[in-house]
């Protein structure tokens, strides 16, 4: 009897650890959406200041991004392909942005089809890499994504030509919520 208490206790415990995980990964990801909202309103908001006609575009664009986020965005994990899609609509959101100011490849290296990952677990690094270039470089601006898929493994290369002394004077700290997040959310949903 004592063991069969022991083990239900144990069982009990796993289920709370669990639950507590999951309420975890549903509070992370919840700060991710209004994050992105915010900073894409307030860059349409710019373009809407200048009377640019990429405003309903961007607006559209914006729609679907949201679409998916609202949407497809419920399962702990989703299909690769549409998450790749996604990290697409902003990209394609973000060139409207920056214009002829500078360059934007992504790149996808291999098969995603039937593989499942995280929801917006990839936007995070993508959404930095446009908001940092672009912070400090009027022109010129460079970003590079690519992502490579070996079987079940994924890496995510991002780059750009951000000014690297901005992080050595220290005016990068604090503020963001986006990378932390996406720590935060690596730990929970693949702890190895």
């Amino acid at each position: 009897r004592l063991v069969r208490q022991y083990i239900l206790q144990q069982r009990n415990l796993e289920e709370l650890q669990q639950k507590q995980t999951e309420t975890e990964l549903a509070f992370l990801k919840s700060q991710v959406n209004p994050h992105l909202l915010f900073n894409t309103l307030n860059m349409i908001y710019a373009h809407a200041l200048e009377h640019s006609p990429k405003v309903p575009d961007m607006i559209l664009s914006l729609s679907q991004n949201m679409r998916y986020m609202l949407y497809e965005c419920n399962e702990a994990y989703v299909p690769l392909t549409k998450e790749v899609q996604f990290l697409q609509d902003y990209i394609d959101l973000q060139k409207m942005r920056i214009e002829d100011r500078g360059e934007v490849s992504f790149e996808v290296l291999g098969d995603t089809i039937g593989l499942k990952i995280a929801p917006m677990l990839l936007i995070g690094f993508v959404e930095n890499a446009f908001k940092h270039a672009s912070k400090n470089t009027i022109n010129g601006i460079e970003i590079d994504i690519r992502l490579q898929i070996q079987g079940a493994d994924l890496q995510l290369g991002v780059s750009n030509n951000h000014d690297k002394d901005l992080i050595d004077n220290g005016l990068e700290k604090g503020g963001g919520i986006g990378l932390e997040n996406v720590r935060k959310r690596l730990e929970l949903a693949y702890p190895e």
